[in-house]
């Protein structure tokens, strides 16, 4: 059996991704793993008793069959999986007879517990295979709709979501309680073997024993965690796809090209109705349009009386709040003053880049309102076709329209009906489209259902400003007056940590706007930025040196720097701000730090030094937490 097929799950927690990933992964490489941890082991206690010849052909037997299983298993013929996991729940029951026949060795001193190892391990992989039974008793009736080998499908991504909310979903989430209680039972028996039991340069057929033991332990036990959170995700989906009550969804979308505290300025929006699964209507327009029926307004923040000479506080502003939510809810408040306003179920955002990134699923995308083709590829100026189509139609082409921003709108429906006809290979890495640019804060969610909200929190899909117990960092910038200078601006932020005898912790956070292209007089010009760093609530500013216009107070539960400054193309600018944390470092404790990434940035660079040493330079493209071990 080749080596990558036992190390594909214990490579999967050294990087410890997402729990989304880390479920789907584990759902499908658990029990072949554990059914060939358990021949290794069964292996190793025979040498142990000089029994060797005996039990290789057992070996040579069920490394055959799990070598077919992990076939069928990446080729997802679920017919072949079933039947080769059939098999192979035979081939283990003949080995646990065969092992029977040795129960002398139960009472040998040191073969003894090889022996049990042997007994236990080859229980938790019959279990394993029960495990792989109830899946496959779950999803085989929907082998068609799933796009798996051997089931011929004529079926549309539409119609597929629609039997997957409906159909799919309702029978796996009683198989879930199911397989996890087999779960718990697989694990009972891991439990009871001893790593440390084999040498650590014991091998065979190449492998590490102890090395795929520790692993296999370690990753069955985040298995067992991980698995309670699927039945909650699993009932929250046929809500979210409005089954069985139609949902109405906003979309905004937001130019981050231009950008503003949740990603980007809204240019514009969409309302979607969802039934079972199924867009059943869109219909989209300008914000400004919207903007224009919303009446009884609000009189504007200082920030945007002073830096964009508003005297109302539009829709288009709304989304002022670097916390997605409150953003939200606030559009949402402005929204309900406008003519007879649609009971909404939550509101979605999205840019720029995450339209190039689905344009690199579907390809191609023609504007039947435009006649123009979209696509994800860079242009000439090395600017992705796509963004540089939306910025040229909207701020060009357009000008003299009522509605200049509306054939956005019409080019996400081209999209849409992109997606509603992916056969079934590009299904999958359309999804994964779909979670990395939630991740990267381009796609953002907020739900009115509380369940849905908490979930969309727990896994980062809701752009929240995070509460964190130790050190805290969110750079947040708003585009006042740089046209589309976002095209081109570079973020960097460097912190200088400095931590005295006595625990205190004083910090210096640099932030460089670097501009790097000509003023073009419609694109990029001079950069008017108003910035806000939030560190943790309590910290003391000790000295700051910025551009002008300095304040400082408490916003969303942290303590925040404010400042404005011009970026003149071909420059950089630089606001440095040096404070004192509100707690102290006690002897032995990690430094730990939380940084947050702005929405619709798609990368920030930087450095982390702590007491003059160089500890990490990053590339922030999530949210991300540090952790560094002090000498």
């Amino acid at each position: 059996m080749a080596v990558k097929h036992v190390e594909i799950f214990p490579e999967i927690v050294k990087k410890r991704p997402s729990h989304t990933r880390l479920l789907i992964k584990a759902t499908k490489f658990i029990f072949p793993i554990l059914v060939f941890v358990s021949i290794l082991l069964g292996a190793a206690g025979f040498i142990a008793l000089g029994q060797y010849n005996i039990v290789k052909a057992d070996v040579s037997s069920l490394s055959g069959q799990i070598n077919k299983l992990e076939e069928a298993l990446e080729k997802q013929n679920i017919n072949e999986i079933k039947e080769q996991n059939r098999l192979l729940r035979e081939e283990i029951k003949k080995t646990q007879s065969n092992l029977s026949h040795y129960h002398f060795a139960s009472r040998i001193p040191v073969a003894s517990g090889y022996y049990k190892d042997s007994q236990h391990l080859l229980k938790a992989g019959l279990i394993a295979t029960e495990v792989g039974d109830l899946a496959i008793e779950a999803i085989i009736p929907f082998g068609d709709v799933l796009g798996l080998e051997g089931h011929e499908t004529n079926i549309k991504a539409e119609q597929k979501a629609q039997i997957i909310v409906r159909q799919v979903i309702p029978k796996l989430i009683p198989q879930v309680d199911q397989i996890g209680e087999k779960v718990k039972e697989i694990k009972t028996e891991v439990d009871q073997v001893d790593p440390n039991r084999y040498p650590a340069g014991f091998e065979i057929r190449g492998i590490r024993v102890r090395e795929l033991l520790e692993d296999t332990k370690r990753n069955l036990g985040t298995v067992e965690a991980l698995l309670p959170e699927i039945k909650p995700i699993l009932s929250i989906i046929p809500w979210l796809a409005g089954d069985p009550k139609e949902r109405n969804y906003l979309i905004l979308f937001q130019n981050d090209k231009e950008l503003r505290p949740t990603g980007g300025f809204i240019t514009s929006y969409a309302l979607a109705k969802i039934q079972g699964g199924r867009l059943v209507n869109i219909f989209s327009e300008d914000i400004y349009k919207l903007d224009f029926r919303y009446w009884k307004k609000d009189p504007p923040p200082d920030y945007l009386r002073r830096y964009m000479n508003q005297i109302e506080w539009g829709l288009r502003d709304s989304n002022m709040f670097p916390d997605y939510k409150v953003s939200a809810e606030k559009f949402e408040e402005f929204y309900k003053r406008t003519p007879n306003p649609r009971q909404i179920d939550g509101i979605i955002a999205i840019d720029t880049e995450f339209v190039r990134r689905l344009l690199e699923i579907t390809g191609p995308v023609k504007s039947k309102e435009l006649n123009e083709t979209f696509s994800a590829k860079n242009n000439s100026l090395g600017i992705p076709d796509v963004v540089y189509k939306l910025e040229l139609y909207s701020e060009r082409v357009t000008t003299r329209k009522n509605d200049r921003k509306g054939f956005i709108g019409g080019l996400m429906n081209e999209v849409i009906n992109k997606v509603s006809v992916f056969p079934p290979e590009k299904f999958e890495p359309f999804l994964t489209t779909l979670y990395e640019a939630t991740i990267d804060k381009h796609l953002l969610f907020y739900f009115k259902n509380s369940d849905a909200q908490a979930l969309a929190e727990k896994y980062n899909f809701a752009a929240r400003i995070k509460d964190f117990d130790a050190d805290y960092l969110h750079v947040n910038n708003s585009n006042f007056g740089g046209l589309k200078a976002n095209l081109y601006i570079q973020h960097r932020v460097d912190q200088d940590i400095k931590i005295a005898n006595d625990g205190t912790v004083t910090k210096t956070v640099t932030v460089t706007l670097t501009n790097p292209a000509k003023a073009d007089g419609w694109l990029n010009s001079i950069y008017l930025n108003w910035q806000r760093i939030f560190v943790p609530k309590g910290s003391k500013l000790i000295s700051q040196t910025v551009p002008r216009d300095f304040t400082q107070g408490v916003e969303l539960g942290k303590q925040v720097f404010r400042s404005y400054s011009a970026t003149l193309p071909l420059k950089f600018s630089t606001a440095t701000y040096t404070y004192q944390l509100p707690f102290k470092l006690q002897k032995g404790e990690k430094y730990r730090l939380l940084m947050q990434k702005q929405p619709g940035v798609e990368v920030v660079v930087g450095t982390i030094r702590i007491n003059g040493e160089l500890k990490k330079e990053f590339k922030l493209t999530k949210d991300e937490e540090f952790e560094f071990q002090l000498d």
